[in-house]
């Protein structure tokens, strides 16, 4: 089980690390932040899915087809911790050693883009749209620290993370009464 969700989950970490490099080059550097989302959140799938193959690997190959959703949920929260970590290392190496000026221009683009859609709102005050734009910014530094940015960094493949493992773990579980049983 541990090989097998250890494997899984560093195929999910690097396809993760390989996501955040290959967005951050396309977004950043080419300045095509459509095809970096779209290459983005291909990659995302790819490493959710190996939460699925980890629990259908221990299914079929190492339990003979059957399993209970605590056996399929702990390798799925393996690759899923695995994977985050992975992620978050990346993200914050980069950040703070390689590139320092990421998190501000990385925000400061994002207060940006923020900033013209509260504006282009017609139902609000300019009064409530600055009120809102200012509540954005304030938010937007608190990035700035080095905790703050690690627990985002968590925070963007964790919680999609735990619920993929909820699910196939849902999904997958097949007791050794029905394994030979087959939908007509």
């Amino acid at each position: 089980m541990r090989r097998t969700a250890l494997l899984n989950g560093l195929a999910a970490g690097l396809l993760l690390s390989i996501m955040f490099v290959i967005t951050l080059y396309i977004g950043e550097i080419n300045n095509n932040p459509s095809l970096a989302s779209t290459i983005g959140n291909i990659l995302l799938m790819a490493s959710l899915s190996t939460i699925f193959f980890a629990i259908r690997n221990m299914r079929d190959r190492l339990n003979g087809g059957s399993i209970s959703f605590n056996q399929a949920f702990r390798p799925a929260m393996i690759v899923v911790l695995i994977g985050t970590g992975c992620y978050t290392i990346t993200k914050n190496v980069y950040a703070f050693v390689i590139n320092p000026n990421y998190i501000e221009s990385s925000i400061n683009k994002t207060i940006k883009v923020e900033s013209e859609i509260i504006w282009a709102e017609k139902d609000l005050s300019e009064e409530d749209k600055t009120k809102r734009i200012k509540a954005f910014e304030s938010n937007m530094n608190e990035l700035k620290s080095p905790a703050s940015f690690f627990l985002s960094s968590i925070l963007d493949f964790f919680p999609m993370g735990l619920a993929i493992a909820l699910l196939c773990s849902a999904l997958m579980h097949r007791s050794a009464s029905t394994k030979g049983i087959e939908p007509k």
